[in-house]
């Protein structure tokens, strides 16, 4: 059929197509009218226009496209409310009101983010502001999640294709807070996730300004990983670090994501002399610095002298770098190591290849210490350095306990241990919390250092888990190259609590010490415990 001369194509969208958009689109749909062999003259229409009364010049362009021209659909639909009572539209220059006074009731993003409550153009500028000049896209969605009642509760700015196709970008997310902690945020995420794996994204990508902490740990907790961190970003009164993190959609490994945009690649400096290289894997920086630390616990000798027999089965929950599982590789028949961190295994591997001790006599895997199945039993089983106090929920501690009568040997014996408080419960409830770097040690390394710091932004009341940051620097000379940044939780016990945990789930403790070097328990700096099955 033979294009209409006055408008050969009519691409309908949900709303207002900005200039870069309208070329990318163009530029995806250039076959469809390929075949008029001459310039063409295409029309971008909001749906919006279909709901309004026609201007004369509307109505006549409407007929000729619905005559003998060619519309095209916008491919990408909203995404619907995974709450029923809530309904999603598409923010336009028409809402800035709605979205202001959103904005305006709702601050606390931007008291984090900015230092500052949002400015009378804050939704302005979330409805009109262009991204970076040379940056690629399909489309800046900005979703709005409307109420019975017609107020906005939620909102969210989502950019499709951003910097590479099937990558999208979450640029801003934010609930009513009267609303947090009802689990909203979380369903309207998950829709959100949904939306962009239906429509072919295979990552979601996002950023997160370091110290504001209910969202570093939000997006932590729906499984999106750092990548790098992006240093002196001026945001309003305030200069943040930001951290770039991504989550994969289809399975794809990281270092996919970062041959598709390089830009969020960290920098990386030269490696460690004898250490693995840094990679994109957080863990990896954390692996590459851990046997640094001059303030680990001096535990190994206590470790490898409650090996039982030159024969015995060891097995090691959290083994990490092989830090303790070496030497016990050294003394016993067969010790095997589990942890989370592939990236610490890999040191592990390592250390065992250079000390020439084969896989028959010393194995690790990654593993959850909650939840395995290894097909034996063991004669000693440990977790060295308070790798116990990582767990943070009732049904985690259930799943190691039953792990443990599982594959622990008769007559066989356990050792868990955590660091004994130093100050009660009501005041570390009162004063933990700094949010402020403290300076923890240094070590010189080839060409220059590395410094140790932790931060203290977060306590959860009950049960008493402290959340620290632990942040590795390297310079080379005074030159800052690399960071690398964890937060871990280190649930709370004092020693009466400790030995009840032991003895509710089935175990008879034999040993208690409060250290390593001879202190009594609860006394020392450290709780330890030697258990064993009570049947």
């Amino acid at each position: 059929m033979p294009m209409n001369s006055d408008i050969d194509l009519l691409v309908i969208t949900e709303s207002e197509v900005p200039s870069q958009t309208q070329e990318a689109l163009l530029n995806e749909t250039y076959p469809l009218y390929l075949e008029c062999g001459r310039q063409i003259s295409p029309q971008f229409w909001s749906a919006r226009k279909f709901d309004q009364p026609p201007t004369e010049k509307e109505e006549a362009l409407r007929q000729r496209v619905l005559g003998d021209g060619k519309i095209l659909l916008s491919r990408v639909q909203l995404p619907p409310s995974p709450i029923p009572t809530l309904r999603t539209i598409e923010l336009t220059p028409e809402d800035e009101p709605l979205l202001q006074r959103f904005f305006e009731e709702n601050p606390e993003y931007f008291v984090a983010a900015y230092g500052e409550p949002p400015g009378p153009q804050e939704a302005h500028a979330a409805i009109h502001d262009e991204l970076p000049a040379g940056w690629s896209f399909t489309k800046k969605w900005l979703v709005g999640y409307v109420d019975e009642a017609g107020s906005l509760v939620a909102m969210a700015n989502v950019v499709t294709d951003l910097l590479a196709k099937d990558v999208w970008h979450i640029g801003l997310f934010i609930v009513a807070t009267a609303r947090h902690g009802t689990g909203d945020a979380q369903a309207l995420h998950e829709g959100i996730e949904r939306w962009a794996r239906d429509n072919g994204a295979k990552w979601l990508r996002l950023g997160v300004v370091r110290g504001n902490a209910r969202a570093e740990r939000y997006w932590e907790s729906l499984g999106y990983i750092q990548t790098r961190t992006r240093e002196g970003m001026q945001m309003g009164k305030l200069t943040n670090t930001v951290r770039v993190m991504v989550k994969p959609l289809a399975g794809g490994a990281i270092e996919e994501f970062l041959s598709l945009v390089p830009r969020d690649r960290p920098e990386v400096p030269r490696a460690l002399e004898g250490k693995p290289s840094v990679t994109s894997d957080i863990r990896a920086n954390v692996a590459q610095y851990y046997d640094l630390n001059p303030e680990v616990p001096a535990d190994v000798g206590f470790y490898t002298a409650l090996v039982p027999s030159p024969e015995a089965s060891i097995l090691e929950l959290g083994c990490g770098t092989g830090r303790v599982l070496l030497p016990l590789a050294q003394r016993c028949g067969y010790v095997q190591g589990i942890d989370l961190s592939e990236a610490m295994l890999a040191v592990c591997r390592d250390k065992l290849r250079q000390a020439n001790i084969p896989v028959t006599k010393a194995h690790v895997a990654v593993g959850d210490i909650c939840d395995f199945v290894l097909g034996r039993t063991f004669d000693l089983i440990i977790a060295p350095y308070r790798v116990l106090q990582n767990l943070e929920t009732d049904s985690q501690l259930h799943g190691l306990f039953r792990c443990l009568h599982t594959h622990l040997s008769s007559g066989g014996t356990c050792v868990l241990n955590v660091f004994r408080p130093k100050w009660d419960a009501e005041k570390l409830r009162r004063d933990w919390v700094t949010n402020q770097e403290t300076f923890c040690w240094q070590v010189a390394v080839e060409g220059g250092r590395v410094t140790c710091h932790d931060r203290r932004s977060h306590i959860a009341p009950d049960p008493l888990i402290l959340y620290p940051e632990l942040i590795w620097r390297r310079y080379r000379h005074e030159a800052l190259v690399d960071e690398a940044v964890l937060r871990i939780p280190m649930r709370c016990y004092y020693p009466d609590e400790f030995s009840r945990l032991i003895a509710n789930h089935g175990f008879r403790i034999i040993d208690r010490w409060g250290g390593y070097a001879g202190e009594a328990y609860g006394v020392g700096p450290e709780l330890v415990l030697r258990f064993q099955r009570t049947a």
